[in-house]
């Protein structure tokens, strides 16, 4: 008997489960720790809330901010707000109304208490931004309860009072808002502002209200938004108020809704020629293949197979040739189905287990965009024009959106006496303190005086400091970016490491991502500036 043919199957049998072995998915869980999270020099000393904290607030426009350093930090007034303390409520509004009587115009009342009402974003026509941390449009620390309960019977109210409510009014969602904005004294703006952020999907009696009150009122101004919103109903009320705007409407009126609507056949045909681009096959081998194909290609793979798009998604993290590859590819070699990926998270704490289904949209193979559905994750703009930096405002924000972690935590900053540096300067030694008091405690850090920029990393060091000596588990991380625009993350530590482990995310230094950032922007100007080539 021969054995050659026999000694040859075997060893092809053993390279093959060789060969499976090296690209087969590797479910289940990692034995890496991931990488750790920054930790910042940090004073601790027990020390009671600042007696200011109880102090007066100003009332007047005039002055405003010199009188503010006699009482609490705005920032304090909101978190007070946000927490539902009626005390504060009642104290805020007596110097609102004051405020309010002084101010000559809204921009100057908005220039006062503005912030104290949620953060903001806006167009140019409309007062200028508070800021703009958060990217998104749900409950980013506006004290809605408070607002709906001031506009519930706002007739005495000052005009200018009356208009900052409705217009912070619009940052929140639900049915009671959605009621308020049909009143007959809601403003017509900002009802469309508000149905476009959480009503879109409805035809709702606000809208029709609306609606009705522009053709009442001959706003030509506004029928092509309300015929925007109306085209998108098929409820005969809806397609008739669509006919009597149009049938109103001016010739200049007709003419920008119809090179709008040509602008959005336009952009109807591009997406169909992109969503008809043909993806390959899902590949055996990462040559060949680029980020971008993977990007645009990866949904069709895992719809069609998902253990062949895993088993290329192993050999692509080998590939240097796609380290850029987006980290749903990460998913795709981790987890089995995208069910599997996020009953993950929700094992490891970093979704809440009481939240609500999480919807299956493209981006939903990102574990970022799972938590950031869940509420557990943010995208951050550090930019800022504001001088001092209002990182104070940033800390309640996250400590809100995180409750009941950090409840009960009071924070401030001490900004610095000078002016960040020029662009092209050294930074700053003049630094900013935060502080934050819990349990009897003062926490503090130094933040950099960047002449663009939050101290992203100081914000997170200090939450995550205050989480630690409550004993929590959970801590605040930044993934890895060049840019302003970051991602924060919140959950128990562990789960974050892990994460990065499997490469699901990058967990990244939040100073270091404020020096990167810095430098792109200084880059960028030079180009601009003709100094170094595009």
């Amino acid at each position: 008997m021969k054995l050659w043919p026999f000694v040859v199957v075997l060893v092809g049998l053993v390279l093959g489960g060789t060969v499976y072995i090296l690209v087969a998915p590797e479910y289940g869980a990692s034995t890496r720790s991931g990488r750790e999270l920054p930790r910042l020099p940090l004073d601790r000393i027990a020390a009671p809330l600042p007696p200011r904290f109880a102090g007066p607030l100003p009332s007047r426009v005039e002055g405003f901010h010199h009188e503010l350093e006699k009482g609490p930090p705005l920032s304090y007034v909101r978190a007070r707000l946000l927490e539902g303390d009626q005390e504060m409520g009642a104290k805020f509004l007596s110097v609102l109304r004051q405020a309010a009587a002084s101010a000559r115009s809204l921009d100057e009342l908005w220039g006062t208490y503005g912030v104290v009402l949620g953060l903001g974003d806006h167009g140019d026509d409309k007062p200028p931004d508070d800021m703009g941390f958060l990217k998104g449009v749900h409950d980013e620390g506006v004290p809605c309860a408070w607002l709906r309960e001031r506009l519930a019977d706002a007739t005495k109210e000052h005009p200018l009072l009356t208009e900052l409510l409705w217009r912070k009014l619009v940052r929140c969602p639900g049915s009671e808002t959605t009621a308020l904005f049909a009143r007959e004294d809601a403003p017509i703006t900002w009802v469309l502002d508000h149905h476009g952020l959480f009503d879109s999907p409805r035809f709702t009696p606000a809208l029709e209200s609306a609606v009705r009150r522009i053709l009442n009122q001959g706003r030509e101004e506004l029928f092509v938004t309300a015929m925007y919103w109306l085209s998108r109903y098929q409820e005969p009320m809806a397609q008739g108020l669509r006919e009597e705007l149009w049938r109103r409407a001016s010739g200049e009126v007709r003419a920008e809704w119809e090179r709008k609507e040509a602008m959005k056949d336009e952009l109807a045909r591009w997406r169909e020629e992109e969503q008809a681009w043909k993806c390959p096959p899902i590949p055996n081998r990462p040559e060949g293949v680029d980020a971008l194909t993977v990007q645009r290609c990866l949904e069709k793979w895992v719809a069609s197979n998902w253990a062949a798009t895993a088993r290329f998604a192993m050999s692509a993290s080998r590939s240097p040739e796609l380290l850029d590859a987006p980290k749903s590819l990460a998913t795709v070699r981790n987890f089995s189905s995208l069910a599997e990926m996020k009953a993950w998270a929700r094992e490891r704490k970093l979704v809440p287990a009481a939240t609500p289904t999480l919807e299956d949209e493209p981006r939903s193979l990102y574990l970022s965009a799972i938590m950031r559905q869940a509420r557990r994750a943010f995208i951050i703009n550090l930019a800022t024009r504001t001088f001092p930096r209002r990182h104070d405002e940033l800390l309640v924000t996250l400590a809100w959106k995180v409750r009941p972690e950090l409840a009960e935590v009071v924070f401030e900053q001490l900004p610095p006496k000078t002016p960040p540096a020029d662009l092209f300067q050294p930074p700053s030694s003049d630094e900013y303190t935060l502080r934050a008091y819990a349990d009897g405690q003062r926490f503090s850090v130094k933040a950099r005086n960047s002449h663009s920029f939050e101290d992203i990393g100081a914000v997170v060091g200090l939450l995550n400091q205050v989480l630690e000596s409550r004993g929590s588990p959970h801590r605040f991380a930044v993934l890895d970016s060049q840019v302003s625009e970051v991602q924060v993350v919140f959950g128990p530590e562990a789960a974050l490491r892990e994460a990065d482990a499997r490469g699901l995310w990058r967990l990244g230094n939040g100073r270091e991502v404020l020096v990167q950032a810095e430098a792109l922007k200084e880059k960028n100007i030079r180009r601009l500036l003709g100094e170094i080539p595009f």
